[in-house]
């Protein structure tokens, strides 16, 4: 039972670890080669064995001993916290792949999201004004 109360520890810190630094289950998943269900059953307590512990290890650059027996600490990895806005920018960043950003690029991303916010500002206006409007007989 001991074991299982350390893997579950284990599941939820690297869980917790790689999403601070922005990495999701799908990604996590890509970049170790298996399915996220294959990555889900570790962040759910699944006990590493020591060529998985080895694996993740070196993909995420976690701490093989903390895997393997929960003590210590998932990595070294310092995180920050992020403002909403900087998160949007990175995701923005992520989906554009490995192009090269200058910053006129950066500026065209933040017009993109500022106009797509203000679109969707605009239509829930319309929509409360549109519900507000009295029915006319």
């Amino acid at each position: 039972m001991e074991q299982n109360d350390a893997s579950t520890r284990v599941g939820l810190a690297i869980k917790q670890d790689l999403l601070s630094r922005g990495i999701n289950t799908k990604m996590a998943a890509e970049k170790l080669g298996v399915s996220p269900a294959g990555v889900s059953v570790y962040f759910s307590g699944r006990k590493f064995s020591q060529k998985a512990a080895e694996k993740w290890a070196r993909t995420f650059d976690l701490d093989k001993t903390f895997l393997m027996s929960g003590t210590g600490r998932p990595s070294n990895y310092v995180t920050m916290s992020l403002s909403p806005e900087e998160k949007k920018l990175i995701l923005a960043l992520r989906k554009r792949g490995n192009k090269k950003l200058s910053t006129r690029s950066l500026d065209a991303i933040r017009l993109e999201q500022s106009i797509s916010e203000i679109n969707a500002a605009v239509d829930n206006l319309n929509l409360l004004f549109s519900l507000s409007r009295p029915v006319k007989r």
